[in-house]
């Protein structure tokens, strides 16, 4: 990330699965660089959470940033 040069308009913060952390989220301007908490390069052992990233992607909305 460091490469791209990019300003980093929001630091590391939390999005939220239900109660849990779900990962974390990084603002850069033009990227946002999310990760899911658990779920290795694949996502594939936290599916739920990934689900929720995938689902949020799409729909072009903000991860929750608060427990629900």
């Amino acid at each position: 990330m460091k490469k791209l040069g990019l300003p980093i308009k929001e630091d590391s913060s939390p999005w939220f699965h239900r109660k849990q952390v779900g990962g974390w989220t990084v603002v850069y301007d033009g990227l946002t660089f999310v990760t899911v908490r658990g779920a290795g390069h694949m996502g594939t052992t936290q599916p739920q959470q990934a689900l929720e990233l995938f689902n949020h992607f799409l729909a072009n909305t903000n991860l929750p940033s608060k427990p629900f």
